[in-house]
């Protein structure tokens, strides 16, 4: 598994939210923090 463009993932579908990590949620969030931040700051101009 490997990736050269961006962010990449993979779940483990027979796992409910309650199988996921608390890295992996906190990676989730900061990476979300940062998208929303650089689009605010090109919707902004």
């Amino acid at each position: 598994l490997g990736s050269f463009s961006g962010a990449m993932a993979q779940s483990n579908v027979d796992q409910g939210a309650d199988g996921m990590l608390e890295s992996d949620l906190k990676t989730a969030a900061h990476l979300g923090r940062r998208v929303a931040e650089t689009a605010l700051r090109y919707a902004r101009g």
